[in-house]
């Protein structure tokens, strides 16, 4: 039997980093505008190039996402190869792999990949089964077949929205629910 694959991007979802400044400068009330407005500005924050003094702040913090990291390690145990795609160049492999094992996961740093622009020629290629993302702009062109779970997060419900009615294959939930997801 193939083994199986899954790939999880970094940000948004091993890593909840939403930035308590954007929180103070832009919080959430109700509404489809404020929600709109967060979404546009958070989309467009995601171009600054980050580095690993960013995400060990984040960690430092206690950003991980333990519902995502509890995840993995239950996909592991169940003999599913972890991938993490992720479009920061500035991330150093080794360093995440040090800080997944701290939380019990195992990963290589052969199996982290920094990609330039849409990750979905990585994802493919890797043939992964299940994919994991929080943002929408990276499976448009995934393959038939894979499993995408998209994390709601306070910056992305909007376009999780409109992305669920356009896409039948797509299962958009809360990160608390992803073990439940994934048994």
């Amino acid at each position: 039997m193939a083994s199986r694959i899954a790939v999880i991007d970094l940000d948004g979802c091993i890593i909840d980093d939403i930035n308590p400044k954007f929180e103070e400068k832009f919080p959430m009330h109700k509404g489809i505008l404020n929600s709109a407005i967060r979404e546009f500005i958070f989309g467009r924050s995601h171009f600054v190039p980050l580095r690993k003094d960013f995400f060990s702040k984040l960690l430092e913090d206690g950003k991980i996402d333990e519902h995502v990291i509890n995840a993995m390690r239950a996909m592991q145990e169940k003999g599913i190869e972890l991938h993490v795609v992720t479009k920061h160049k500035g991330l150093e492999k080794e360093w995440l792999v040090d800080e997944l094992g701290k939380h019990g996961v195992k990963i290589r740093s052969e199996d982290i990949h920094i990609v330039n622009g849409n990750k979905a020629s990585t994802i493919n290629g890797l043939g992964a089964e299940i994919v994991i993302e929080d943002q929408f702009d990276s499976i448009f062109k995934l393959r038939e077949g894979a499993r995408i779970i998209l994390l709601e997060r306070s910056y992305n419900r909007i376009s999780l929205g409109i992305l669920k009615l356009l896409r039948r294959n797509i299962e958009v939930i809360k990160p608390e629910e992803i073990e439940k997801a994934l048994q």
